[in-house]
């Protein structure tokens, strides 16, 4: 499924570094009304890529499997495999995925 997704996204998703790649990624999602930032998760951590509110709440908290579906999408977008760094659903104030 998410491959499936990223094949109709990927062509929109421009730049040549894994930032400049999730600031593209945030905007798509931006346009399509999927509210998402890149910010700094520290110096030595680099950029993640924070949900400013979940896509799927209801989803989400019946079935954790949409969260590993947008991993698996936003790795395939950025090029580069992506982890779900904190999560809403495990007690923590915003969702983020940060590059491996």
């Amino acid at each position: 499924m998410a491959k499936a997704l990223a094949k109709g996204y990927l062509n929109q998703i421009k730049g040549q570094t894994t930032e400049e790649r999730m600031h593209s990624l945030s905007q798509l999602l931006a346009d399509r009304r999927v509210p998402f930032a890149v910010e700094n998760a520290g110096e030595d951590e680099g950029p993640v890529l924070t949900a400013q509110a979940c896509p799927y709440p209801k989803l989400a908290e019946k079935d954790r499997t949409i969260c590993r579906v947008e991993e698996m999408l936003f790795s395939e977008l950025l090029g580069q495999s992506v982890q779900l760094r904190t999560c809403r659903l495990d007690g923590d104030g915003k969702c983020q995925f940060q590059p491996k």
